[in-house]
């Protein structure tokens, strides 16, 4: 069944009024008529037959499809996020000039990448000849990590596994390169920094995914040693009351996620005000003698202070570092 909220003429500030409702909330079941009645009813495109209108018929993000020919794809899975101008960027270490940016229609997936997705990534892979390899030769899953001392979550066992109860927990110890190779595989790609912060804060410029208020345990999972909230990842969506104005869920905590941008201290000094792609290359010295090729994270994880989690954070990470808190999401390019 087509699920419809008709929204005439409506601003991307009237949209996100509704952002703290949840999906079953806000839309409505037309349980009267099929599919293809309220689809000539309304004038929407549902092509997969899945019950939400293709993404360029609707002004509601919450109905809108990502994908129109695969049913799997609904508003449970990806968000629109409409085009137009956002607040990026805030007044700490590497997040300054504060800007208004532009960014075209997009979508981002709700949730971070499970454990069991990647997986099943993994053996399609083996599948295709590369056992654990991107179609470069380059390493996936980070099976020899031994920087701490949290075992991995995935093993070779019949293939690949994954523990008993971490299946549904945001995969870690990846490299960017393996996120990008995932999404790549699901004909998708890793947002850029400025995709990221937009669905991450919405167009109000709020600190927190939430808005203004300080994160408490019940909004996310963050903490410090000795003062952490779980001490390790939790299920994806754990924390509802922590979503962002379009919905989704652990943009503050629980795994830090890769972005597509390399890092650069004052990138955002030079940055285009419309679709930033991102620095040409990624450098970071921390004047203490350590320095690397730096790309950029967001979102801080279950390990982090509670400063990480601001919307506009950002961290330099190595290139070809892993990390047990760690992980990625992708986002969709939109064709009008």
């Amino acid at each position: 069944m087509l699920h419809s909220i008709l929204i005439a003429c409506v601003t991307e500030e009237e949209k996100q009024d509704t952002a703290t409702s949840t999906i079953e909330e806000a839309i409505v079941d037309d349980s009267a008529t099929d599919s293809t009645t309220d689809t000539d009813a309304f004038g929407l495109v549902d092509l997969d037959q899945d019950g939400y209108p293709d993404w360029r018929g609707t002004d509601d993000w919450l109905i809108a499809d990502c994908d129109d020919a695969d049913p799997l794809v609904t508003p449970a899975s990806e968000r629109l996020i409409f085009e137009g101008v956002f607040i990026h960027g805030g007044p700490f270490p590497f997040t300054s000039p504060q800007l208004d940016v532009y960014l075209s229609s997009y979508c981002m997936d709700v949730y971070e990448v499970r454990n069991s997705e990647f997986v099943e990534f993994m053996f399609y892979q083996k599948e295709q000849g590369y056992d654990n390899q991107t179609v470069d030769g380059q390493p996936l899953f980070d099976f020899d990590d031994d920087d701490d001392n949290i075992p991995e979550r995935i093993h070779r066992a019949n293939g690949f596994s994954v523990y008993s109860g971490y299946q549904d927990h945001p995969v870690v110890e990846v490299w960017k390169w393996s996120a990008e190779a995932y999404c790549e595989w699901k004909e998708k790609k890793l947002p850029t920094e400025a995709e990221w912060e937009k669905g991450a804060r919405g167009i109000d410029g709020r600190s927190f995914p939430w808005g203004e208020v300080d994160p408490t345990c019940d909004l996310a999972n963050f903490g410090t040693s000795g003062n952490q909230c779980v001490s390790d990842t939790s299920v994806v969506g754990s924390y509802p009351a922590g979503a962002s104005p379009y919905g989704l869920l652990d943009m503050a905590g629980n795994a830090a996620e890769f972005v597509q941008d390399w890092f650069l201290e004052d990138y955002y000094a030079s940055a285009p005000t419309e679709n930033p792609q991102g620095p040409e290359y990624g450098f970071y010295n921390d004047g203490q003698g350590n320095e690397f090729q730096a790309i950029a994270i967001r979102s801080g994880n279950y390990a982090t202070v509670y400063g990480d989690l601001r919307t506009y954070a950002r961290t330099p990470e190595p290139f070809d570092a892993t990390s047990n808190g760690l992980g990625f999401r992708c986002s969709r390019e939109l064709v009008p």
